[in-house]
């Protein structure tokens, strides 16, 4: 990683004081490599296969910060930055900003506040993963609901396939998107003499598009879904839908011809996605 900063910059002079500027320009590469024990590969541990995974990625940006005193009592902070990322196929980049002011209406106190925003990569780990799995288990709602609807609310429990083995899979994906977020803070500080104060902030921070690994359960529900055509409670789905196809394609079952658990679950891929939304305040 390179960079290049430029901080304590005085551009020009208001009447409450001077503008201060900084800025910053960066390149980086990062490499992701993972070789499992050989013994992984052949099937040689019971239950557990792995393989190996690699992948690089390139990163530029450039950024800036200006602290503008605007009035005696009032000064604004204004920032922002460009971040660009290169990977594969893919290349994907955002602009960031923020936004801060502070306010004195009187020397002892202090009001503040700021506006954000924030953008962050896949971790190359969810991009570049290989192919691994381990035994694992569930239940296998589609024959479950399919071959014994009069089980009852208490169906998992009660049907014979309520507890099924399976061997799970996962990989990483390069057509994950980035994870965003907005957060704003305002507050005070209270300093009636030099040896007190009291200070007290509310901040709020969303974060959107963050990555988590899907649910085997949660796929085995949906797949039961899209196959039925409705839901537990009876809503409608859309078989033929393009969630659909690719809920089905997860979940790989034996042909109905079998002579050995005709249709019954063998794997389930599990995929990482942009699932997840989180809240702070």
């Amino acid at each position: 990683n390179w960079s290049l900063t430029l901080t304590d910059t005085n551009l020009f002079h208001l009447p409450a004081g001077p503008v201060g500027f900084a800025g910053i320009a960066e390149y980086g590469n990062s490499y992701f490599g993972l070789k499992p024990d050989p013994l992984s590969l052949d099937g040689s541990y019971y239950g557990l296969h792995n393989a190996g995974a690699v992948g690089s990625r390139s990163h530029e940006a450039i950024g800036y910060e200006f602290n503008v005193p605007v009035f005696s009592r009032l000064t604004v902070t204004t920032a922002g930055r460009y971040d660009r990322y290169e990977y594969s196929d893919t290349s994907a980049g955002k602009f960031t900003y923020a936004l801060g002011l502070e306010y004195r209406p009187i020397q002892s106190l202090l009001l503040r506040g700021s506006l954000s925003t924030g953008f962050r990569a896949p971790d190359l780990s969810y991009l570049y993963a290989g192919l691994n799995g381990s035994s694992s288990g569930g239940t296998d709602y589609y024959l479950c609901r399919r071959d014994e609807p009069d089980t009852g609310p208490d169906f998992i429990e009660n049907c014979s396939n309520g507890d099924v083995g399976f061997n799970g899979r996962s990989h990483g994906s390069t057509t994950l998107q980035d994870e965003t977020s907005k957060s704003f803070t305002y507050g005070f500080v209270f300093a009636p003499t030099p040896n007190f104060d009291v200070s007290a902030d509310y901040y709020h921070i969303k974060l959107n598009n963050e990555v988590e690994y899907q649910d085997s359960d949660t796929i085995l529900r949906e797949e039961a879904d899209c196959r039925l055509g409705k839901t537990l409670s009876g809503t409608p789905v859309d078989g033929n839908s393009a969630f659909c196809r690719q809920i089905e394609s997860q979940v790989v079952r034996n042909a109905a011809t079998a002579a050995y658990n005709p249709e019954g679950v063998t794997s389930v891929l599990v995929l990482p996605i942009n699932a997840a939304i989180e809240e702070t305040s």
